[in-house]
């Protein structure tokens, strides 16, 4: 407790001190130590809260392991022939424009 009341004793008298030299110093000192105190709260916080996501991710990731596996989808013969038959007839619609001469467009301004 003495320890404390002396702090803010001490604290206090360089505040009241703060327009000389001598007592400018101690202040930036003190007002140095108190941004790295924030600073490294900032930090372990930060850190604390990174490593706690990546547990969670990791936890998530351990108990969603899949182990039902879905059913192959069912493959109709028939739906198959026919996409086969309209790529086929997509194909021969392709070469039959790329082989024959692009129509003349007539000049819009005249």
């Amino acid at each position: 407790m003495n320890y404390l009341t002396g702090t803010w004793t001490r604290i206090r008298e360089q505040y009241a001190a703060r327009r000389t030299p001598e007592g400018v110093r101690p202040l930036a000192m003190l007002y140095w130590r108190i941004l790295l105190s924030f600073v490294l709260i900032v930090v372990i916080g930060a850190l604390w809260y990174g490593v706690s996501s990546v547990i969670s991710v990791a936890k998530t990731l351990a108990g969603a392991t899949n182990t039902v596996s879905l059913p192959a989808p069912s493959v109709d013969p028939a739906t198959v022939q026919a996409l086969v038959q309209q790529f086929e007839t997509r194909q021969s619609q392709f070469e039959t424009l790329s082989t024959e001469p692009v129509p003349a467009i007539p000049d819009p301004s005249r």
